[in-house]
């Protein structure tokens, strides 16, 4: 997996814009931390603008991270292409500070050394920008649990008046 770092000894006195456009191939251990979305294919490159600058002893990014995918609707199970257009604000302390006194919309993170690594920063931003269910519609209406037929597009003949099983029970009850 190539890795996004920059040099603190490039930030100037006016900081550092940094570009970057990774492969969709960037996010491929991205799956892994995704357990409530499953089939999602990455299909452009992943494009990264941000301004770097020092500030005392902290370095803040600011920045913007963009993308597009492709996953199945969670109720019809069409493919469904998607962008993704995050905000990123990240705040990197020496190891020696304390993150906990900063605003709670801001990423902070301690560095040592000279280079900083902010891969994994990248990719969890990615991670919790996706969303949990994805629709093609909000008023999709899903697949019949009998037949399979797509309900946004056929007429099921399906008997309409099933009951859950897990209510099933509940019929059987009267006032």
């Amino acid at each position: 997996m190539n890795k996004i770092q920059f040099d603190i000894n490039e930030i100037g006195e006016n900081g550092l814009h940094f570009k970057s456009e990774q492969p969709p191939a960037f996010l491929s251990d991205i799956g892994d931390s995704l357990n409530s979305i499953e089939n999602i294919v990455f299909d452009s490159n992943v494009r990264i603008d941000a301004n770097i600058y020092k500030d005392e002893r902290q370095i803040v990014l600011n920045g913007s991270l963009n993308l597009s995918y492709i996953s199945p609707c969670s109720r019809c199970l069409i493919d469904v292409a998607l962008k993704l257009n995050s905000d990123l604000k990240l705040i990197l302390v020496p190891d020696s500070k304390d993150e906990d006194e900063y605003e709670n919309d801001t990423v902070v993170s301690s560095y040592s050394g000279n280079t900083i690594d902010i891969t994994d920063y990248l990719t969890e931003m990615v991670s919790i920008s996706l969303p949990v269910k994805i629709l093609c519609d909000e008023a999709c209406k899903g697949l019949c649990p009998d037949c399979g037929a797509d309900l946004n597009t056929d007429i099921c003949s399906c008997k309409q008046d099933r009951v859950s099983p897990e209510f099933a029970v509940l019929k059987n009850y009267k006032n």
